[in-house]
């Protein structure tokens, strides 16, 4: 990107630095592809937890990630950020929701970052293409369910999320071979942990992001009070 459009988001923003990388469709003349998608990466020279602690860690770990796609998943705990959780209950069991999540019957592959920014929709509404999968690799599937379901507005999100975790296993039932115990999947994800990891990675990442809202909570209260049984 040039330094002159570098210049104009930040202001715009009112940013200190771009992040890591960009996506940009580049159209191509002369070849049998019309276009290509390129992830274009820049590390800065200095790197700030959006948490606002100094520490080299995340950064590092963002570097090795794009170095290797790896395949841990983005929101394993990280010890900086989980030293920073308020949430002391929540803190103690975070070790046995990722051992329960791990150590799922059904796994399968995941995005690692399911958010709605990594997926492009057509104007038919038809289809759906997703970008961004550094973060890559085997796990619960709820994982990224979790994630997805999190962009709906929090006034809707409650009201929401069962018809809609309803469709996603009706269409994964579809999608899957016959031998597959289907019952026992949606059985075992139903009660998978997923939503609390995900509330425990944004308390250690961004303690005020906006998704930490009122039903994300006592869903956590909930997986709590199981974990201690």
């Amino acid at each position: 990107m040039k330094q002159e459009y570098q210049d104009i988001i930040l202001q715009e923003c009112g940013a200190k630095a771009l992040g890591y990388c960009q996506i940009v469709k580049v159209h191509l003349d002369g070849c049998y592809r019309p276009s290509v998608v390129v992830k274009h990466v820049m590390f800065p020279k200095e790197a700030e937890h959006p948490g606002g602690w100094k520490t080299d860690l995340s950064h590092m770990r963002k570097m090795r990630s794009y170095q290797v796609e790896t395949l841990k998943n983005q929101r394993a705990s990280r010890h900086d950020e989980l030293d920073a959780m308020y949430n002391s209950q929540l803190k103690a069991a975070a070790g046995e929701i990722d051992r329960i999540l791990n150590e799922c019957r059904f796994k399968t592959i995941i995005h690692g970052d399911a958010k709605l920014a990594n997926f492009c929709f057509p104007g038919s509404g038809q289809g759906v293409a997703a970008v961004d999968f550094q973060y890559v690799g085997r796990g619960c599937g709820m994982k990224d369910v979790v994630y997805l379901l999190e962009e709906i507005e929090e006034k809707q999100l409650e009201k929401r999320v069962p018809s809609l975790l309803d469709y996603y296993f009706t269409e994964l039932r579809a999608s899957v071979t016959k031998q597959m115990d289907f019952a026992a999947l949606e059985k075992e994800w139903r009660e998978m942990f997923a939503w609390t990891d995900f509330h425990r990675f944004l308390l250690g990442w961004m303690p005020g992001h906006q998704k930490i809202n009122r039903y994300t909570k006592q869903l956590t209260k909930e997986v709590l009070r199981k974990v201690k049984r």
